[in-house]
C-alpha cells in the first residue's frame, strides 16, 4: 500500500512553533514594560526639575524687582522662615504695580502669598531657610541685620536643609530711590 502524501504541519512542528512564538512574545512584552517604566522615571524626574527651575525663576523675577523703601513699615523684612516685601513684578498682579508679597516656609512647603492668594509652590526638603547677604558679604538669617541696614540685601538665597541651593536672587536696587518711592506712594 502506498502512503498518502501529507501536506501541512505535524503536531510536533506546531507545538515547537507555538513555544517559539510565545517566548518571543514574552520577551517583547518584558522589553516594552521595561521601556515604559524607564520612560516614566525619566519623565517624572524631568517634571520635578522643570518645576524647580520654574519656581526658582519666579523667585528671581519677583524678588529681583523688590522696591527699596526708607520707611521701615514698607521695607523688606525677613527671617529664616519668611520674607515679606513690596515688589514691582508680582506673579498674580499687574507688573509695575507695587504689591506686597510674602514667601513663607511652612510645614516643609514653600508658599507664595500675594493679597488673598496663598500658593503652595513646592515641597522643600528638611529645614529649608532664607539667607540674606549684605553688600559686605555678611550672611544672616534675618533682614535687616541691624538698625543701620537700609534698603535691600545684596542677595537673598533659599537653601534646603542639606544646604542645597533652591533659588537665589542678587543685584537688586539696594538703596531706596526717593524719586521712585514718591511716585509709587502717589500711585497707591
Amino acid at each position: 500500500m502506498k502512503k498518502a502524501h501529507q501536506s501541512g504541519l505535524s503536531l510536533l512542528e506546531l507545538l515547537v512553533t507555538f513555544v517559539i512564538v510565545s517566548m518571543v512574545s514574552v520577551l517583547i512584552a518584558q522589553g516594552f514594560g521595561f521601556g515604559l517604566s524607564l520612560y516614566d522615571r525619566i519623565e517624572s524626574r524631568n517634571h520635578k526639575k522643570n518645576k524647580e527651575a520654574l519656581i526658582a525663576s519666579w523667585f528671581s523675577q519677583v524678588n529681583g524687582n523688590l522696591v527699596a523703601y526708607s520707611d521701615a513699615n514698607l521695607s523688606l523684612k525677613g527671617e529664616s522662615d519668611f520674607l515679606t516685601a513690596v515688589t514691582a513684578n508680582p506673579l498674580l498682579g499687574d507688573s509695575g504695580v507695587p504689591t506686597r508679597v510674602e514667601w513663607l516656609l511652612k510645614d516643609e512647603t514653600l508658599h507664595y502669598i500675594e493679597g488673598d492668594s496663598d500658593l503652595v509652590m513646592m515641597a522643600v526638603p528638611g529645614a529649608a531657610n532664607f539667607v540674606y547677604e549684605n553688600v559686605a558679604g555678611t550672611l544672616s538669617q534675618q533682614w535687616p541685620m541691624n538698625e543701620t541696614d537700609v534698603g535691600l540685601p545684596a542677595k537673598i538665597t533659599l537653601k534646603s536643609g542639606d544646604d542645597q541651593l533652591l533659588a537665589s536672587v542678587q543685584r537688586m536696587r539696594l538703596e531706596p530711590d526717593l524719586l521712585l518711592e514718591n511716585s509709587l506712594n502717589e500711585n497707591r
